[in-house]
């Protein structure tokens, strides 16, 4: 009811067996579930080519999936930090962060950048932008379909809407008008 945009990690399980397949906050409806994708644009697993043994939740609450695999971060410096190195960078960096709460930060920041370029949007409209223009990845192993409950586009259990394009969702939110009526935030001047 604020009008904030929520992003939640589905977890790093690797399944779609437990219940609920994905874990709270992410499975809750006003949430944007988010999965992690690997270096070949495909769910994380842990057969992955990266090597490392996790894999991203998925099921019928994942709406979108973003690159969830070495991401660079800000690090803490110091033995409290991830990056131990003494490179040049080490201590400020990490190459190493993963996990689908690496991938969250990605849809998130894309629902700032959507807001930033059209403040009248509502968090529903956010979400609406940022589903519909995914890339549909891996369709040769994914099976993009429309599915009841998704009206953003077709839908795989496995990677939702597909991985998030910032590009396309920022082009789109340029071009969306959002009607007077639901503008709260916007004041006439003379």
């Amino acid at each position: 009811n604020a009008g904030m945009v929520l992003c939640a990690a589905t977890g790093n399980g690797g399944r779609n067996t437990s219940s609920p397949a994905i874990n709270f906050p992410a499975n809750h409806a006003n949430t944007i579930a988010v999965g992690a994708s690997d270096q070949n644009d495909q769910r994380k697993r842990p057969a992955s080519a990266d090597g490392e043994t996790w894999g991203s939740q998925y099921g019928p609450e994942l709406d979108v999936i973003a690159p969830g695999v070495r991401i660079w971060t800000t690090d803490e410096q110091g033995m409290s930090g991830y990056n131990r190195s003494s490179s040049a960078s080490g201590g400020d960096y990490h190459n190493r962060f993963n996990g689908t709460s690496a991938a969250t930060p990605h849809a998130a920041g894309l629902a700032a950048l959507i807001m930033s370029v059209n403040s009248s949007l509502s968090n529903q409209q956010v979400r609406d932008i940022i589903e519909s223009s995914c890339d549909k990845v891996s369709p040769g192993l994914y099976t993009y379909a429309d599915t009841a409950g998704r009206p953003n586009g077709t839908w795989h259990e496995e990677v939702g809407y597909g991985r998030i394009n910032a590009r396309q969702a920022v082009l789109n939110a340029r071009r969306t008008v959002t009607p007077f009526a639901a503008r709260h935030d916007i004041a006439l001047v003379r």
